[in-house]
């Protein structure tokens, strides 16, 4: 990168997680593996079977 001039470089991978049924991948206005729309809610209890099985 010196070389180059360039400072800084950085490469960003698009990415998302559906927190109901957990696909991983590119997510558009409608998850491709459970079919929930982008503005639907996620039920109160997947919410806390997230929280507690996070790994964080």
């Amino acid at each position: 990168m010196y070389e180059n001039d360039m400072g800084y470089a950085a490469i960003n991978h698009p990415v998302d997680r559906d927190p109901v049924c957990g696909y991983v991948g590119v997510i558009g206005d409608v998850c491709p593996g459970c079919g929930r729309k982008a503005y639907e809610g996620v039920p109160v209890e997947r919410v806390n079977e997230y929280k507690n099985n996070c790994n964080c």
